[in-house]
């Protein structure tokens, strides 16, 4: 930790021991009533890409809304059980329960002080899960799952008031269920939003915005979390201009994307936490930025876009050529645009969707095919393919990659953790 680590720690926990009394919860817990009224914001998502979905991605999706509608939900690898959909307390695993009517920073979430593991309990909250099934309702016009998102959505707004339970515990799990939230109002329409949902939006979306701004990671915890809060802020803040303080939640998420995106990913396209997984995210996190900004007449550093062509660059070369990447460093399969419950191949989904996004062939791996993530973020083709298996070193990230036929090494020389970890 860095000196000047320490007085920002002080008035953390001062911030902390005076928000649990209830006077900054109560002071954004609800948006202006003249906003109620209003539609909720939605993710820019490209439709008309959308619609022209392939069959396959259509059954895959299909089959999963189903599962999930059908009581079998799977969440990294574990079945929650029947009628859990909506537990938000429940540890899957143990069949226990975590305190919930708790300030959120009361709960021991270490592994050891509560029924298991707390990123099962955050998985199910992120409502991601919601993505898929909107997805659905979007791709065949299944009213099922329409109404299972909507009244999945009530049922956490309505189960998690704000800054109680470990659904506020973690500034990236707020970032990523606002991210399903807007992305479920642009796949739904916000015509097929209640008169009561459409106002408890507005209130969760406010809600979040503040603790994101009050409680970023900084310092120490300066990773990928801080991408995803910034992403989260900035998505408010762009897309809700109405709320209060939108302009300075804007300015704080698009000021922190763009420091970070150069930090955290170097100028050869590595990411500096010394991670395939967090570095394929971090980099969605900006991919998403980017069509916000795109949307909403914004015009973000071209650090952005340039870390993001270097780094899909990185991923593609590191894929064998089956499309499989070397697994090292951290890796809690985290994404943003959910369009698969099961595991991804998430390097090869982010290089091949950035080669979309940009025309770049050497990033579009010839196993990538384009998915509905790139069709969300506006991509409705695939540039000519041109990757090819190469031996080379990323200097300033620290690999090397060596091939011989379908042989690959990958050697690491780079820092052993990123930044003050």
């Amino acid at each position: 930790m860095p000196l000047a680590e320490i007085p920002y720690r002080v008035l953390e926990a001062v911030k902390r021991y005076a928000d649990r009394r209830g006077k900054f919860a109560a002071r954004y817990a609800h948006a202006p009533d003249a906003l109620r009224r209003l539609s909720v914001p939605s993710f820019p998502l490209d439709l008309d890409a959308l619609r022209r979905a392939g069959e396959g991605d259509r059954v895959r999706i299909a089959s999963q809304a189903r599962d999930i509608l059908g009581d079998r939900l799977v969440l990294l690898g574990q079945r929650w059980p029947v009628g859990a959909r909506t537990d938000w307390a429940l540890d899957p695993v143990s069949g226990s329960h975590w305190e919930w009517n708790r300030f959120c920073f009361d709960i021991d979430r270490r592994l050891g002080g509560g029924p298991g593991d707390v990123k099962f309990t955050w998985e199910l909250s992120r409502l991601q899960h919601l993505q898929v099934l909107a997805l659905d309702a979007f791709l065949s016009g299944s009213e099922a799952a329409r109404k299972a998102s909507v009244d999945d959505l009530s049922a956490w707004i309505a189960g998690n008031p704000p800054f109680r339970g470990l659904g506020y515990a973690c500034g990236v799990e707020l970032s990523s269920r606002v991210l399903s939230v807007l992305v479920v109002v642009a796949l739904l329409g916000p015509g097929s939003l209640s008169p009561e949902l459409s106002p408890a939006i507005w209130d969760m979306l406010n809600a979040h915005a503040a603790w994101l701004a009050r409680y970023p990671s900084l310092y120490s915890s300066a990773n990928n979390h801080l991408v995803a809060e910034a992403g989260g802020l900035f998505a408010i803040g762009s897309l809700a201009p109405e709320l209060p303080e939108a302009a300075t939640w804007r300015t704080m998420g698009r000021e922190h994307l763009e420091r970070e995106a150069a930090r955290q990913i170097t100028a050869d396209g590595v990411g500096a936490e010394q991670s395939l997984g967090y570095q394929a995210y971090t980099m969605e996190w900006l991919l998403v930025a980017r069509r916000i900004a795109a949307a909403t007449g914004q015009r973000l550093d071209p650090v952005i876009d340039q870390r993001l062509h270097a780094g899909a660059g990185f991923l593609a070369t590191i894929l064998d050529a089956g499309g499989n990447h070397p697994r090292f460093g951290d890796d809690d399969e985290g994404t943003v645009l959910r369009q698969d419950l099961g595991r991804e191949r998430l390097p090869l989904a982010i290089a091949g969707t950035i080669g979309a996004l940009f025309g770049s062939g050497s990033s579009c791996h010839p196993e990538y095919r384009l998915d509905l993530r790139a069709r969300m973020l506006g991509a409705s083709s695939l540039p000519a393919n041109d990757w090819r298996p190469v031996s080379t070193t990323f200097a300033e990230g620290g690999y090397t990659v060596m091939r011989a036929g379908h042989l690959m090494a990958l050697f690491g020389r780079g820092p052993l953790g990123y930044s003050y970890i």
